[in-house]
């Protein structure tokens, strides 16, 4: 998978889960419906302030469309995202507790 078919993925699967449509996301974002569709297919170079203007739609960080070294589902991504948004630390050592032990269960 090429990186721009990966943000385009990603995206994707963020605006399904907010169940938006394509149309949704245009008007939310001020990006064309036809732009938006190329790069949920990955057939168009992104520019750094149309990805801006969507990512801000879908109230998410960078780190969750663009490729990093590390192996990240839409799945992980929304984990990710509610962690990040977790401010009491007593809340923050729960959630890690418990990614422990479902992970003891792994194997």
């Amino acid at each position: 998978m090429s990186t721009l078919q990966y943000i385009g993925s990603q995206i994707r699967s963020l605006r399904k889960g907010n169940k938006w449509t394509l149309s949704e996301l245009s008007k939310r974002s001020g990006v064309t419906l036809n732009y938006l569709a190329q790069l949920e297919r990955g057939e168009v170079n992104v520019s750094v302030n149309k990805l801006d203007k969507v990512l801000q739609a879908l109230n998410v960080e960078w780190s969750l469309v663009v490729p990093s070294p590390y192996d990240t589902t839409p799945l992980k991504a929304a984990l990710i995202k509610e962690c990040m948004e977790l401010e009491d630390e007593k809340h923050l050592h729960i959630a890690l507790s418990l990614v422990k032990e479902l992970r003891r269960f792994e194997s």
